[in-house]
């Protein structure tokens, strides 16, 4: 892990949230905790809402349908999934979660309605 060196990590895991979070700020009803158009203000770790669904809901459709791992998060300034992918993240894992969480996002998954 350390010869890979610092930058190359951080672009590593850039290039995995890009990877879906461009697909998914396209739509209205999806809301980021970050500013992703600033890359020096994120890195490992992003923060991402649906408005109109209930945060545990989707967390447990995503890891009990799809074995997708995230974690709730709810503040009293905001709510959302943290999205964390690793170094050995592979591109297709983050293509399904895209693909869920478009689903989502279009209304198609009734189950985790707010």
């Amino acid at each position: 892990n350390e010869s890979l060196g610092l930058e190359r990590k951080a672009a590593r895991l850039r290039w995995l949230h890009h990877r879906w979070a461009d697909r998914l700020k396209k739509y209205d009803n999806v809301r980021f905790m970050s500013n992703l158009s600033n890359e020096e203000n994120w890195c490992g770790i992003l923060v991402v809402n649906i408005e109109g669904t209930d945060l545990n809901k989707v967390q447990s459709y995503l890891f009990d349908k799809h074995r997708i791992f995230t974690v709730g998060i709810t503040h009293a300034q905001f709510k959302g999934l943290r999205i964390t992918p690793t170094m050995y993240t592979r591109a297709t894992e983050v293509d399904m979660f895209a693909d869920e969480m478009e689903r989502i996002a279009q209304g198609k998954v009734p189950e985790v309605k707010g």
